[in-house]
């Protein structure tokens, strides 16, 4: 997975970057394997708050299917 830092804002769809100073993850230059890769993005995304590494996932899964997958949990929850 090549890893960059070049994203469009999901309210604006404006460009912009994660600024190095202010990312936990921001010295990450490429993966060589993609499952493995999204695996360490989504540790990082938790674990260290990484922003990078949750624009990259973002990226590859789509603001939608968030979107779709909040809705769900919300339901879920409202349920029980």
């Amino acid at each position: 997975m090549h890893v960059r830092n070049a994203f469009l804002s999901v309210v604006e769809n404006v460009p912009f970057r994660v600024e190095s100073g202010r990312d936990a993850n921001s010295g990450r230059t490429r993966c060589d394997r993609q499952d493995d890769a999204r695996d360490e993005l989504a540790y990082h995304m938790i674990t260290t708050s990484s922003n990078l590494a949750t624009n990259l996932l973002l990226g590859v899964i789509g603001p939608d299917a968030v979107n779709r997958t909040l809705k769900e949990l919300d339901s879920m929850m409202e349920s029980t």
